[in-house]
């Protein structure tokens, strides 16, 4: 068997090759073959229910009047089934090819790269705000160990159709004992450190024009960006409580007017220019 740092670099590509592929499926609409395919094995298979009727929505607009069906399966019932039944076996058969610190440093990598890739962010934030939702592509660094036991000549995996889920361009899955709703993948803008950001307007959007505003991966309310050349900014500013919405305030002037601006706002705020280092870059 090949040395471990050479199955870390090819996990490590594969993870980046499953990643560019759901990246490709953020700017088309959701493949409702695959996605009716991942949903019935999801049903029938795991959650011992019959096919559910399937609805896509385009944004979080839509997606609000769905809750005329009361609350959604809850979520964690979801992932835990989808453990014991397709995550589960996969790390089973890991145990045939890898020692214990071998398939620790593989399955971290894996991780480390799923979760950077992907809006973390901002499905907590829709969780809090919508609860329930389960997101398909939660199992991907599993799903690319389960790629890389294949090349070693492992069994099948099991429940196949599942993980077209993965590939179907669906961000959340909304579930109900008859009913699940699917909502695409949104368009997002990054930072360098693959957070969401932007100073200019949304950085989350979906194509009904909803979407959430960002500043280097911390919700921020529109009132900062729709406000922004109001007379009573400054007060808003002065008034306001929570320290990441002051500290996105600033990192707005800041990329949008630079330091000196930012530097002007705070003397008229605090009348002392000392507070400028409650901004960190």
């Amino acid at each position: 068997m090949p040395h471990i740092s050479q199955e870390i670099d090819r996990s490590y590509r594969r993870t980046v090759e499953l990643l560019i592929t759901l990246s490709e499926a953020k700017s088309a609409p959701i493949n409702s073959t695959l996605l009716q395919e991942g949903v019935a094995e999801l049903y029938t298979q795991l959650l011992g229910l019959p096919v559910p009727q399937i609805s896509i929505v385009s944004g979080l607009y839509e997606l609000q009047s769905w809750h005329r069906w009361g609350n959604p399966i809850n979520s964690l019932r979801i992932e835990s089934l989808v453990h014991d039944k397709v995550v589960s076996p996969i790390l089973d058969q890991a145990k045939l090819h890898f020692n214990r610190t071998q398939r620790q440093q593989l399955y971290d990598i894996l991780s480390d790269q799923a979760s950077q890739q992907h809006a973390d962010h901002i499905r907590y934030y829709l969780h809090r705000q919508i609860p329930h939702a389960f997101s398909p592509d939660s199992l991907l660094s599993s799903m690319a160990f389960a790629e890389l036991l294949a090349e070693q000549g492992s069994q099948p995996i099991p429940y196949h159709n599942y993980l077209k889920l993965l590939h179907s361009g669906t961000f959340q899955l909304y579930c109900w004992d008859r009913h699940v709703v699917a909502l695409p993948h949104p368009h997002i803008k990054y930072n360098s450190s693959l957070q969401p950001h932007s100073s200019t307007g949304r950085a989350v959007r979906w194509a009904d024009g909803s979407g959430l505003y960002y500043i280097h991966g911390q919700h921020m309310p529109e009132w900062i960006y729709a406000d922004y050349q109001n007379v009573g900014y400054l007060s808003q500013f002065v008034n306001e409580q929570d320290h990441r919405t002051r500290t996105g305030i600033l990192t707005l002037i800041l990329e949008r007017e630079g330091i000196a601006t930012v530097k002007r706002f705070l003397q008229r705020a605090f009348k002392r220019a000392q507070f400028l280092d409650i901004y960190t870059e």
